[in-house]
């Protein structure tokens, strides 16, 4: 056998790096596979469940948050309709000037 010959079969013979690295991958892996789950890992846990969506008390909350919004909004209103409003404009140590209302 000449020079070149005995490097192609040594070639072929011996298993390059990566081969090798993939077999001992695939190895890990299928013993991994047949071993099971990690010793320090927690098992699943099972999740409480929400309480069930009531849709009559939202609805109740809703409306109710809309009154407040309503009687807030009519008094300000009052207010605009009923009398003069006196403003006063200071100025702030802020940079900005800050209105200060009073009512008559």
């Amino acid at each position: 056998m000449s020079q070149t010959d005995s490097g192609i079969a040594q070639r072929r013979g011996g298993s390059p790096w990566p081969m090798r690295l993939l077999v001992g991958f695939l190895a890990l892996t299928c013993v991994r596979v047949w071993t099971g789950p990690m010793l320090g890992a927690a098992p699943a846990q099972a999740q409480t469940a929400p309480p069930p969506f009531d849709a009559t008390a939202q609805r109740k909350e809703s409306a109710d948050e809309l009154r407040k919004m309503n009687a807030t909004l009519e008094a300000i209103l009052d207010t605009l309709k009923r009398g003069t409003l006196n403003v006063k404009m200071q100025e702030s140590t802020s940079g900005g000037a800050a209105p200060a209302a009073k009512k008559k």
